[in-house]
């Protein structure tokens, strides 16, 4: 028995210059004509959207049972993106120790600064007070310039 004819029917577009440009390379570069690129892209175009409307019934890993495939895409995707989450968890934790690391240092630091330091005279207690700003502007403007150095290394 012989098998009907195969009927071709012509389809004429028109395109911008940015995606000509593309046909083109893509012609080339599959060893194609145009007209036969442009064939083979559609029918791979609507061979996908075919595969992606439907479910598709695969055997899922664990059990046997039946799953569709957005069903499993999904999940894949939902355990990367815990397992991501797990990473910045982890991040964030090591982070908030460092942080508590400098905390505990700075209030050590502190506290070794105030045993040595010896004690002004209470009749000073402006001269006190003065250095004691002084110095803390200061250190606040140390601090400021660590923090610019420290952000323009990044």
């Amino acid at each position: 028995m012989k098998s009907p004819a195969r009927v071709e029917y012509r389809v004429r577009a028109s395109v911008g210059a940015e995606l000509y440009e593309r046909i083109l390379r893509e012609a080339a570069a599959r060893r194609l004509s145009v007209s036969h690129c442009i064939r083979a892209d559609l029918q791979e175009l609507y061979a996908i959207r075919d595969e992606l409307s439907r479910p598709i019934a695969t055997t899922t890993p664990g059990g046997g049972g039946r799953s569709s495939l957005v069903h499993r895409l999904l999940a894949e995707t939902e355990t990367r993106l815990a397992a991501d989450l797990g990473r910045q968890l982890d991040e964030l934790g090591a982070l908030r120790n460092a942080v508590r690391l400098l905390e505990l240092m700075l209030d050590r630091q502190y506290l070794g600064l105030m045993l040595y330091l010896p004690d002004i005279p209470a009749d000073d207690d402006d001269t006190r007070a003065r250095g004691a700003l002084r110095r803390y502007e200061a250190w606040k403007e140390a601090v400021d310039q660590l923090l610019r150095r420290s952000d323009a290394t990044r």
